[in-house]
């Protein structure tokens, strides 16, 4: 799988007030937050427990949340009020894809029914084209979404989700 594209090339890593991050479900590329798994880093957090840095976005002036939503909702529950964050600066269309490799590569393992919004995710950042702008094969694509489906459901999704480019997607 690609390592996740890069909201800036410096990220500033800081301690956050939670009341300060934006948390907008948009960005959240989960049909939901696993509550039990929220109880559980919150007991972690409050026993001491260090967890990577959330990742937060610069957009507008806001920081808004797009890697960490679990641990964000673990820290409220444990009446944290701030946490260690990388700030980027970013573009919106990259957003939701950095959460969805994020969430492929670590941390609470994404359920099936997720899988689709990271794939449309990819698309919708761009990922799914070449450095001279021609689509990829959707093998490559699969490979590249850590194989979280075949190439033949990819190139179905591709099809179904984004006809407009879906003609030179090749299997």
């Amino acid at each position: 799988m690609p390592n996740p594209p890069k909201l800036s090339s410096s990220p500033k890593t800081d301690l956050i007030e939670l009341e300060t991050i934006v948390v907008n479900d948009r960005w959240q590329v989960r049909g939901a937050l696993d509550s039990a798994t929220v109880k559980r880093y919150a007991d972690a957090m409050s026993a001491g427990a260090q967890f990577p840095p959330i990742v937060l976005a610069s957009l507008n002036g806001a920081l808004i949340l797009v890697s960490g939503f679990h641990r964000y909702h673990a820290a409220k529950l444990a009446r944290q009020t701030a946490l260690m964050a990388e700030v980027h600066q970013a573009k919106p269309e990259r957003l939701l894809w950095r959460a969805a490799a994020e969430n492929l590569a670590h941390g609470l393992p994404m359920k099936a029914k997720d899988h689709r919004g990271a794939f449309r995710a990819y698309v919708q950042s761009g990922m799914h084209r070449l450095p001279n702008g021609k689509v990829k094969a959707s093998r490559t694509i699969a490979e590249e979404l850590n194989n979280i489906r075949s190439h033949a459901t990819i190139l179905n999704w591709m099809r179904s989700d984004f006809p407009s480019v879906s003609i030179g997607v090749q299997s």
